[in-house]
């Protein structure tokens, strides 16, 4: 019975989202064709980007408590189902698109865990934290990883209700990456251009083999899925010079709240601007200024939490203020996060791992190590296994379309192809973890491709035969059948373990010490509490009361 009711809650979430996200796309006016969406699963994605957008401006003012959260389900979901009532194909359809991805994300949510150790450590603790107090002025003081939080974090929060209870916390993220799957499907069924489709597939499989586990999905895998998605729509936008750009612009303003390193998505527009110069009357539209007032909260909401902009860079942090975390005492101090964010992605576990006699810390390892030599025999396996697949899909997939490379799109291809050569660099030289950098990685690898392409005369001259590209939806049927007879097995193995789907709360930790409204837990991860929490040792003193907002104060 309780694997009855999940699965209807799962039905429930995904049905109120696509609904939601109709209402959405006609009311911003995404498309000017009637309004009317090509590739359905895009309702799914702009109702998942209103909730997290209406969550974050909610808890500048309230709790996300489960109460409030269900007013808000209801109130949205009549409002949007009022307007779409006479619309029968678009109900039926919804349904339709509603149980595919109920069934996408039940099979993946099934026996698997949430995301570790990250979702224990900051996802979860975050999410309670939403859902207990309003906007935490200075709450990254006591977890220097608060200052990391995705609005994803926003999405678990507000999908904690009355309606689906606290699975809606697991429920509403693994929806978006079923979405997604769907998405990239439909794509790479329904379009016409070869360049689009050759992405779309490469994207899908990708992502498929990739990021099929639910316990594998932190902030990371499915931020690089909408940087795919924004890949896509802005070759979308440069063939079609439709209202795609509209949908690009709303898929970078969610980019940038969903992972730091994805702040240089603002360059897509700007190359559009100079390889179309469209007219400014473009760029002024419901989209946009919903787009930015998302970006300006967003940003509000950081300098609100960690005293800076764009957390640890210290550039954006501002030290003259009650809650700066500057002081030099304080695990969050920018400087120091950054520094060993950048000494752990530079392999220095391994290397302490392997020389305990090492008197150093993470803050000399990169000035006393070659750390090069360390990452290159540690980390560059993992990445070479992961682009060893991926160059053989790739390589398939340019013999299965013909008349990939456009002479027409040199210039957007080359700019891609510079921009996500430069973003690796990038990523190498500061934080060169796979998760970290995997969708700017396996973008250059494509385009790289597709730069190769264009230089041999074998690959411009190459004829196919039309039954050849049938074998593409062979490939992705082997792929996705290959995906669910892994679930299947795990499903089998465990179905007799009394927990069948994420557990949200361990148990087996507990309280060590209680510090004013918050708690501090020596050893273990905190997971979902009732009060804000934190496994590191911190400075607050002091929790101050501002206006009915909280703010927690080193001293």
């Amino acid at each position: 019975m309780e694997l009855v009711l999940y699965f209807a809650s799962i039905l429930l979430f995904s049905f109120i989202i696509f609904i939601i996200g109709n209402y959405i796309a006609s009311y911003l006016k995404i498309e000017n064709n009637n309004y009317q969406i090509s590739n359905f699963a895009e309702y799914g994605l702009y109702g998942i980007i209103f909730v997290s957008f209406s969550a974050l401006l909610l808890n500048f003012f309230t709790k996300l408590s489960p109460e409030i959260n269900f007013y808000f389900f209801i109130i949205f979901f009549l409002i949007a189902l009022f307007f779409i009532k006479k619309k029968t194909k678009v109900i039926i359809k919804t349904i339709k698109y509603s149980f595919i991805c109920a069934l996408i994300t039940g099979a993946t949510l099934m026996f698997d865990n949430v995301n570790t150790p990250d979702a224990g450590v900051y996802h979860l603790p975050y999410v309670s934290i939403l859902n207990i107090d309003k906007i935490s002025i200075g709450i990254n003081n006591i977890q220097h990883r608060y200052g990391f939080i995705s609005i994803l974090q926003y999405l678990s929060a507000i999908s904690n209700n009355i309606l689906f209870s606290e699975n809606g916390i697991t429920i509403s993220l693994c929806s978006l990456f079923s979405i997604l799957i769907i998405l990239f499907f439909n794509e790479f069924k329904k379009e016409k251009n070869n360049l689009l489709k050759f992405l779309s597939s490469i994207f899908l499989i990708f992502s498929l083999y990739e990021f099929n586990r639910f316990s594998g999905h932190g902030n990371d895998e499915l931020s690089f899925m909408i940087y795919f998605l924004c890949t896509l729509y802005f070759f979308k936008t440069i063939i079609y010079k439709n209202e795609n750009y509209k949908k690009l612009i709303l898929l970078i303003s969610f980019s940038i709240a969903l992972k730091t390193m994805l702040i240089f998505v603002i360059f897509l527009p700007i190359f559009i601007y100079f390889i179309l110069k469209p007219k400014l009357k473009w760029f002024f539209n419901k989209v946009v200024f919903f787009s930015c007032l998302f970006v300006l909260l967003w940003f509000i909401k950081n300098f609100l939490t960690t005293s800076c902009l764009l957390y640890p860079a210290v550039i954006t942090c501002s030290e003259n203020i009650t809650w700066s975390n500057s002081k030099k005492i304080n695990p969050s101090n920018p400087e120091k996060v950054a520094k060993s964010t950048e000494g752990a992605a530079k392999a220095w576990i391994d290397w302490h791992k392997n020389n305990p006699d090492y008197k150093g810390t993470v803050y000399t390892y990169l000035d006393d190590v070659n750390w090069v030599k360390v990452w290159f025999k540690n980390h560059f396996p993992i990445i070479l296994k992961s682009l060893l697949i991926l160059n053989l899909i790739i390589i398939f997939f340019i013999y299965a379309y013909k008349n990939i490379y456009d002479e027409k799109l040199k210039k957007a291809i080359n700019l891609i192809l510079i921009y996500n050569l430069i973003l690796s660099l990038i990523w190498f030289i500061k934080f060169p973890l796979y998760r970290f950098g995997s969708g700017y990685i396996v973008t250059l690898n494509i385009f790289c491709y597709l730069f190769i392409l264009n230089k041999i005369t074998f690959f411009k001259n190459l004829t196919i035969k039309e039954p050849v590209k049938k074998i593409a939806m062979y490939f992705f049927i082997f792929v996705s059948s290959s995906v669910i007879i892994k679930h299947s097995i795990r499903i089998i193995e465990n179905f007799s373990l009394s927990s069948q789907f994420p557990k949200i709360t361990n148990e087996e930790v507990g309280v060590e010490k209680k510090l004013g409204d918050y708690y501090y837990l020596k050893k273990g991860r905190c997971f979902y509490t009732k009060l804000p929490c934190t496994s590191e040792p911190t400075h607050v003193k002091q929790i101050k009361k501002i206006y009915s907002y909280k703010v927690y104060i080193i001293e």
